[in-house]
């Protein structure tokens, strides 16, 4: 699941960069890896949000090589895990958002998740950002 964070971080980077363009809301769900239907996609409320983004799903580390499932992955024998998420969000705007620079990329240094809690579906995430 480290892998799936890291990507997922770096995912939204790349909007910030180069699209200009940040998350405002986000509903986000993991899911052990198998076919991808439409309900995977959590829904986000859209009002107040001029743009939105498409649902991204990415697989973590057991899943089969080169799979990235925009189509719906593979069945996975190591038991993987994907995201699946829509985003609503509006344009950078750097001086209203107090943007004080670049963060260049999430890194796997000391990234860790774990599941906490006695109740399902809880979880704690550590990632360092590279600034």
């Amino acid at each position: 699941m480290e892998t799936l964070l890291v990507r997922w971080a770096n995912e939204i980077l790349y909007w910030v960069q180069v699209d200009s363009w940040v998350p405002a809301r986000s509903a986000v769900a993991l899911h052990a890896l198998r076919p991808v239907t439409g309900e995977d996609v959590p829904d986000v409320p859209k009002e107040g949000a001029p743009r939105e983004r498409a649902p991204q799903r990415y697989v973590t580390e057991g899943a089969p090589a080169g799979d990235v499932p925009q189509n719906g992955p593979e069945d996975d024998p190591n038991g993987g895990w994907y995201l699946a998420a829509t985003c609503a969000g509006v344009p950078l705007d750097v001086r209203a958002m107090g943007f004080r620079g670049e963060i260049k990329a999430a890194t796997y240094h000391q990234v860790a998740v774990r599941q906490v809690g006695p109740e399902p579906g809880r979880w704690q995430a550590r990632i360092i950002l590279d600034v």
